[in-house]
């Protein structure tokens, strides 16, 4: 009696062939390793990751439950809330309004001394000459408008890529334990009923 094996392949082929084998370890290695190192094109590898894990895909197309689509949409609003939060922190501390505080200094050191918050070379005031200067040497401290650099820039982005990092875990946990199937939705997948 020659045992039978039914493959991927939908057709018929003897257990001891090297082709039956082949299959069986192709289909466990398929199984085995992510979906990224199979053998198909670049393309169709990405596109097949990027539909059965990114949480926009899975947001916008509502292929999965109304559960998970709920409580991913939660997830999402929080992190990008908590990421404009932290760029609009950061942003205020490194270029914050007029306070009217310049206006009160009147030495040249006392007036450059207060620094922005992540680029120590510009001032939070500046000097300029007074209008009603007749000799040309009476300086007037004001507001000075903050210029964002690229450096400043790159700065708030770490910050905030680090802060971020240490509240995402969290809240990617408490996700996850919302989004875990209930013991009565597994027994109803399954076809249990209640007695009684």
């Amino acid at each position: 009696m020659m045992l039978t094996i039914k493959t991927s392949r939908k057709y018929q082929m003897p257990l001891r062939s090297p082709a039956a084998v082949y299959a069986i370890l192709q289909n466990y290695a398929d199984e085995i390793f992510p979906a990224i190192f199979s053998s198909k094109p670049f393309n169709r590898r990405l596109v097949d990751e990027d539909t059965r894990h990114h949480r926009y895909y899975t947001l916008l197309t509502g292929t999965d439950e109304n559960k998970k689509i709920i409580l991913t949409g939660m997830q999402l609003i929080t992190t990008q809330s908590m990421l404009m939060f932290l760029l609009a922190v950061f942003y205020d501390l490194q270029g914050p309004t007029d306070d009217g505080s310049c206006e009160a200094l009147r030495t040249p050191s006392t007036c450059l001394a207060r620094k922005s918050f992540l680029d120590s070379s510009q001032s939070y005031c500046q000097l300029s000459l007074s209008p009603s200067s007749n000799d040309g040497q009476e300086f007037v401290c004001s507001y000075h408008d903050p210029t964002f650099t690229l450096l400043m820039m790159l700065y708030i982005a770490v910050i905030v890529s680090v802060i971020t990092a240490l509240f995402l875990r969290p809240v990617d946990v408490i996700f996850e334990i919302l989004c875990a199937p209930l013991v009565d939705e597994e027994k109803v997948k399954a076809g249990w009923t209640e007695m009684g």
